[in-house]
């Protein structure tokens, strides 16, 4: 009764539309999303992308983005990468690259230096191990952070000397 309710519906549906049902197709879903993260340059997690699809789909799942994300990394069209978070981001440059992580705001950020193939035959030839690929990550403060940082000591300066000028003032001014 409700599966024959609910085809009852869509047809109904489907014939005041003029046969236009406005669906979004599993394939169609997956070039959204890889579209949304070649155009960031942040690693998005699952639930970042969610977020930005439901603005357009309303209805879509996690569930949904979680099996295409995968299908995308399956096809190889995006890199799983899983920093100190432990959470899966997303990354749409699948080249080897390195990475900087900013330890105050959390952003990742690729590196545009060269990949050093020769690290990885340095490790095979000084330990016997089969190596096929080596992951470096940098951290420490974005360029941003870094600014705040620098804002915020040299406000925490001013307030200091603020306040020996102050204090000074006070001094002078009961000495005479």
């Amino acid at each position: 009764m409700v599966l024959y309710l609910k085809i009852r519906i869509i047809l109904i549906s489907n014939i005041e539309n003029g046969g236009n049902v406005a669906r979004l197709n599993k394939s169609d879903l997956r070039e959204k999303i890889l579209h949304l993260l070649e155009h960031t340059g942040s690693h998005p997690t699952a639930a970042w992308v969610h977020d930005r699809l439901r603005q357009e789909f309303p209805k879509v799942a996690i569930g949904t983005v979680y099996r295409n994300l995968n299908i995308l990394v399956s096809e190889g069209k995006l890199k799983n990468v899983r920093f100190d978070d432990a959470t899966d981001h997303f990354d749409a440059n699948t080249s080897k690259h390195y990475h900087f992580i900013c330890e105050n705001c959390g952003a990742i950020l690729d590196l545009d230096i060269p990949f050093d193939e020769t690290l990885e035959r340095k490790v095979s030839s000084q330990t016997g191990f089969e190596v096929h690929n080596h992951r470096l990550d940098f951290y420490g403060l974005c360029e941003h952070c870094r600014n705040l940082g620098a804002a915020a000591e040299e406000q925490e300066y001013n307030i200091r000397n603020q306040s020996v000028g102050a204090k000074g003032l006070e001094q002078a001014s009961k000495q005479h």
